[in-house]
C-alpha cells in the first residue's frame, strides 16, 4: 500500500498541469491582496513605518489595530472579485492534476497492472486518498500564500473584538476561538476546507458508475457545487450555508451549523459509490 501510494502522489503533485494550477491559485491569492481594501490598510502602515504624517494620522484613529487577519481575503468575500471567481472555479481547480487518472488508467490498461500486483481494494483506496489529498491541497494553497503576503504588510497578532473591524460575531462558528486563539482557529478553518473540497474533488470517482468520459468528469464536482448552491440557496432559502459560501466558515451561523455538517455527510456517503462499483476493471 505505501508503494502504490508513493506512486500516486508523485502523480498528482507532480506534473504540469499541478504546476499550472498552482500558477493561477498564487495570481488569484495575490490579485486579492491588491484589489481590496486590505492593500489600502498595508500602504498605509508602510508609510507610517516610513514616517509619513498622513498616513501616522489615520494609523492613529485605528489605535494600531490592525493586524494581518483583518485583510486576509476570506474577510472581503464577495466584494473581492478575485476570491469569489477563485471559489467559483476551485471544483475545477481541485479536479484538473488528477481526477481523471482513474479513466486514463482504464484505458490505456496500465489498471490492470496494478490490480494484478496489489489488488482492486488497495488500488481504489489509493486513488480515492490521493485525489482526496490533491483536491484539498489545491484548495487550501492559495489562502495560505494570501495569508503569508498579509502577514508580511501587516504584523500577525490576534483581531480585537471591540474595534469592529472583523466580520466574525458572536453567533459564528468559533468566534471565541478567532478572538482568543487565531492561530488554532485558523488550523480549524485549513482544515474543513481541505476536506470539504477534497471530498468534492473524489465526486469524480462516485461518478464513474454513470460516466466514463473524462472530460464530462472534469465537470462534475462543478456543476454539483454550484448546483446545490443554487437549491440551497433558491429551494431551502438557506443561502449563507451551502458549500461554497458556509466552508468560509467565517460566515457560518451556530444555527446552520447542523445542515451545513449534514451536507459533508452526504458528499461523503455519495462519494462512498466509488467503492461500490459493479463493473469490471480488469478488461
Amino acid at each position: 500500500m505505501r508503494e502504490i501510494m508513493k506512486i500516486e502522489l508523485k502523480r498528482a503533485f507532480i506534473n504540469t498541469k499541478f504546476y499550472i494550477v498552482v500558477l493561477v491559485s498564487t495570481i488569484f491569492a495575490i490579485g486579492a491582496f491588491f484589489t481590496t481594501p486590505g492593500f489600502k490598510i498595508a500602504k498605509n502602515w508602510f508609510l507610517y513605518m516610513n514616517g509619513d504624517l498622513d498616513a501616522a494620522y489615520i494609523i492613529e484613529k485605528c489605535d494600531y489595530s490592525d493586524v494581518a487577519i483583518e485583510i486576509w481575503m476570506p474577510n472581503y468575500g464577495a466584494s473581492s472579485k478575485f476570491y469569489f471567481l477563485w471559489l467559483i472555479i476551485l471544483p475545477l481547480l481541485c479536479i484538473i492534476p488528477y481526477g481523471i487518472t482513474y479513466i486514463e488508467d482504464k484505458s490505456s490498461g496500465l489498471i490492470n497492472q496494478y490490480i494484478i500486483k496489489i489488488g482492486k481494494g488497495k488500488y481504489y483506496v489509493s486513488k480515492f486518498i490521493t485525489l482526496f489529498i490533491s483536491g484539498g491541497t489545491i484548495a487550501i494553497l492559495p489562502l495560505f500564500i494570501n495569508l503569508i503576503i498579509c502577514s508580511m504588510a501587516l504584523p500577525f497578532g490576534l483581531p480585537v473584538r471591540s474595534t469592529q473591524f472583523y466580520p466574525v460575531k458572536e453567533y459564528n462558528l468559533f468566534s471565541n476561538l478567532y478572538y482568543q486563539n487565531i492561530v488554532v482557529y485558523l488550523m480549524l478553518y485549513f482544515l474543513i476546507y481541505f476536506v470539504v473540497y477534497g471530498l468534492i474533488t473524489c465526486l469524480a470517482l462516485a461518478f464513474v458508475y454513470f460516466e466514463e468520459n473524462k472530460y464530462m468528469l472534469l465537470l462534475v464536482p462543478f456543476i454539483i457545487y454550484f448546483s446545490e448552491h443554487v437549491i440551497i440557496s433558491f429551494g431551502f432559502n438557506q443561502y449563507d450555508t451551502s458549500l461554497l459560501l458556509a466552508t468560509n466558515i467565517i460566515n457560518l451561523r451556530y444555527e446552520n451549523f447542523l445542515f451545513y455538517l449534514l451536507q459533508i455527510i452526504v458528499l461523503f456517503l455519495f462519494d462512498l459509490l466509488f467503492f461500490f462499483r459493479i463493473r469490471r476493471d480488469v478488461i
